[in-house]
């Protein structure tokens, strides 16, 4: 049996994907050639926190098709439990991929977030940048909640293979975990700033900046920030307890 190019993991009972970059555009090629709803996640360690006290979060997260990595202390967690290489990804370096992949299949995205002229000039740009892209709608965040149905009726008829949701969304991400059924999107993805980053509005930041997660090293730089080691120690905890079942168990 060939082996799966994904392999789901668990850290502190929450489920994570450890994909091999080289694998990456065929999971999501993949992904976009299946004629149903999925999600695509980016989980950090405060995500792993939350999901372990809610439920609504743990099915968010054990829902969803491709439970992503975003920070090294996800990663570095990975290798302390079970020895694994394990690399983070960031929202928006995978939605340029994606749309790199739709593209050469001509296929269909629709935007949903952020502020009017915000996603106008967003929407724009992605155009020219992706001009064998179809763009089959987008509507701005903050929305009234009576025109949530108008919005969600609009999704559904067109039917995207992607779905880009961003800020101005109740609930963020969870958002589209909420309204899944009613969505009709291939791929459903969740990035806080990227419509900002495409309309020019903000700067791109570095992948060390997206990805690196070290409260010790913030409070030397930030004091203010001291309340922010509990949660660390507290997982790291956590991680030394899972590691040593683990090991009782072999």
């Amino acid at each position: 049996m060939e082996k799966s190019p994904v392999g789901r993991i668990n850290v502190l009972g929450v489920p994570v994907d450890c994909v091999n970059p080289e694998n990456l555009e065929m999971i999501l090629e993949t992904l976009a050639d299946q004629d149903k709803n999925q999600r695509i996640i980016f989980i950090d360690m405060d995500t792993i926190l939350r999901a372990r006290k809610k439920a609504e979060w743990m099915s968010f997260i054990s829902d969803a098709a491709l439970v992503l990595p975003l920070t090294k202390t996800v990663t570095n967690a990975i290798h302390f439990l079970y020895a694994k290489d394990a690399y983070p990804y960031i929202p928006l370096d995978l939605i340029l991929q994606l749309m790199t992949i739709l593209e050469r299949k001509r296929a269909s995205v629709y935007l949903l977030g952020s502020r009017p002229h915000i996603l106008q000039q967003a929407d724009l740009n992605l155009r020219g940048t992706y001009p064998g892209l179809r763009f089959v709608g987008r509507h701005a965040g903050y929305f009234n909640k009576k025109n949530q149905d108008t919005i969600l009726e609009a999704i559904r008829k067109t039917s995207p293979v992607l779905l880009i949701t961003s800020r101005g969304l109740k609930g963020n991400e969870m958002w589209m975990y909420r309204h899944e059924q009613n969505l009709n999107a291939n791929i459903a993805i969740y990035s806080q700033d990227c419509f900002d980053i495409f309309a020019n509005k903000k700067s791109r930041p570095s992948t060390e900046q997206v990805t690196s997660h070290n409260p010790f090293l913030t409070f030397l730089v930030k004091p203010w920030t001291f309340f922010n080691l509990f949660p660390y120690l507290y997982f790291q905890i956590l991680l030394v307890i899972q590691r040593i079942r683990i090991r009782k168990k072999r």
